[in-house]
């Protein structure tokens, strides 16, 4: 779920129906949400979905589909949604991956395991539109059995990220 500042408007975006991305558009009116019909985002089998509202009507969506972790920006005006074109992040399905916007410098943060190895690969990732153009990535290693990860928000030109991690005892 991002909030659309522009248009004063809740957006969710999930998985639904043969795994495709779909959309729907809430507006709050005193103590009640009504919501417009589904709209399909990707029509191919997807999973694990996450999205972040940029500015200017703009959500970063990340997903995975077809052995990979992948990206696009969608803007929504009011009444529809234009879809831009995917970026590849990883040639690695992470279900796990998690982004964050940083509002200051105006990019999206990624986090993506990098592979089968305990590295976590962060991709600075800037929006033009509804076009998604990779930057610098970094990797850092935390260990093979990494899981769940959240970055948190931006402050002081840093975004502090949170992991757990798997040992024979569990979590």
């Amino acid at each position: 779920v991002v909030y659309d500042t522009q248009n004063d408007k809740f957006i969710v975006f999930y998985i639904g129906s043969s795994n495709y991305i779909y959309a729907r558009v809430g507006t709050i009116s005193g103590t009640s949400t009504s919501w417009s019909s589904e709209t399909t985002i990707k029509n191919v089998g997807c999973a694990n979905v996450r999205a972040v509202y940029t500015t200017g009507g703009v959500t970063y969506i990340q997903y995975t589909y077809s052995s990979k972790t992948r990206c696009m920006a969608v803007s929504y005006n009011g009444s529809s949604f234009t879809v831009g074109t995917e970026v590849e992040l990883e040639n690695y399905v992470d279900e796990y991956h998690e982004c964050n916007y940083d509002a200051t410098n105006g990019i999206v943060v990624s986090g993506v395991r990098a592979s089968y190895s305990g590295s976590l690969e962060y991709t600075l990732l800037s929006i033009s539109g509804t076009t998604v153009t990779k930057g610098s990535s970094n990797s850092f290693s935390i260990g093979y059995r990494f899981r769940e990860r959240i970055l948190g928000g931006y402050k002081d030109g840093k975004m502090p990220l949170l992991f757990s991690t798997e040992s024979n005892n569990g979590l």
